[in-house]
């Protein structure tokens, strides 16, 4: 099994920005590790702690690299209550079986809590020359109706926002020409670069579910190649995998 790893995110409530303050791996023996992300210049930990996050207290030791043989309590927590009434709805909602590993609840719930302001994210995966991520569209509930369908992968677009002045780096979902949401703020930098140095992506895949929470309902896949892997990740400062 290869290492995997997931990323997690922190939002400022007051201003809605999310930042990128750790990382959490299942390596190949099975072990979880947990540190805080360093190296971001941009929305990493450092302007994250400038800007209101507080270390978390299950993790008080900033340049310390965390091992546990089991997940850690302060994230087990945040898996679905198999007692809830709700749990099989919820398995189908994230295409989860109950067979599935804790790690692969984690990745495909993003291990939110109500009124909690973490998350989990996947990274951008990179091999070669060629990249691949898959995120939920943001900012559903402000731009559909009940009534909105997608059947088509061809009508789904991206698009850079330049007028919005929330989000310097913001990139619009559209469906038939139509906004429908946002590429999550964790990504959009990555994918502003992308699309203003023509390089070469494709949307190769949808999922969408009608019946899912207005965060979950519509899932895309992104696949891409880059003419310099190094500049790139260099310009996005993003945490990317092999």
């Amino acid at each position: 099994m290869k290492n995997k790893t997931l990323c997690l995110l922190w939002q400022n409530q007051k201003t809605r920005q999310w930042y990128h303050v750790a990382n959490l791996t299942l390596n190949d023996n099975r072990k979880y590790s947990f540190s805080y992300e360093l190296d971001k210049k941009k929305r990493g930990l450092e302007e994250a702690l400038q800007n209101g996050y507080h270390l978390h207290p299950s993790f008080p030791e900033k340049l310390k690299d965390y091992e546990s043989s089991r997940l850690f309590s302060a994230f087990s927590r945040r898996l679905p209550n198999k007692a809830r009434p709700d749990y099989m709805k919820l398995l189908r909602e994230n295409n989860l079986n109950i067979t599935d590993s804790e790690f692969d609840f984690l990745t495909m719930t993003g291990g939110k809590l109500i009124s909690d302001n973490y998350e989990f994210v996947k990274p951008v995966k990179f091999k070669n020359e060629f990249f691949n991520f898959d995120f939920y569209v943001r900012g559903w509930r402000h731009y559909n109706d009940e009534k909105q369908q997608l059947n088509d992968l061809a009508k789904i677009t991206l698009e850079i926002d330049e007028d919005n002045e929330q989000d310097p780096d913001a990139v619009m979902v559209k469906y038939e020409g139509k906004i429908i949401g946002y590429v999550p703020a964790f990504y959009s930098e990555f994918m502003k670069n992308v699309i203003e140095n023509d390089l070469i992506y494709e949307i190769t895949d949808f999922n969408f579910n009608n019946l899912a929470s207005s965060h979950r309902k519509l899932n895309i896949v992104i696949n891409g190649r880059v003419a310099n892997k190094k500049k790139t990740e260099q310009k996005v400062n993003l945490l990317v995998t092999a």
